[in-house]
């Protein structure tokens, strides 16, 4: 499957309500203006689905059983999460930083992967990674 993406947004400056609208985005490189400094992203525009042919998105995920969401890199083949961030007061955190936040950490994706809905990860926050749950 194709997948259209919208405009460049520098990863710094894409807020929580960004991932919720979109909730899976790409990697951007070559955007005209940024120094070597700067990370963009691109939304994905025309689907919820993550597919293979998506290398190495960025998805929305819920941390179940809470009001948090977090934004992670997804790795299709090896179906595990890295770089992942949680939205908290008006900005990115990591886990620590927010002490009501327990083990097991279980995630949620809000987009769909590979057809399938609602499918949940595991978080292993010494690691900074989430693996799939079968």
């Amino acid at each position: 499957m194709s997948y259209n993406i919208g405009t460049a947004k520098l990863e710094e400056n894409i807020t929580i309500n960004d991932y919720l609208q979109y909730p899976i985005w790409m990697n951007a490189f070559n955007v005209e203006g940024a120094t070597d400094q700067q990370y963009y992203q691109r939304p994905v525009i025309n689907t919820t689905n993550v597919t293979a042919d998506m290398v190495d998105p960025f998805i929305t995920l819920k941390i179940k059983d809470t009001a948090y969401y977090v934004a992670a890199q997804y790795y299709f083949p090896s179906q595990i999460l890295t770089k992942i961030a949680v939205w908290a007061a008006d900005g990115w955190a990591l886990f620590e930083s927010i002490p009501e936040l327990q083990a097991p950490i279980l995630l949620v994706a809000v987009p769909m992967i590979d057809g399938v809905a609602n499918v949940t990860f595991e978080v292993n926050v010494e690691l900074d990674y989430g693996v799939k749950l079968p």
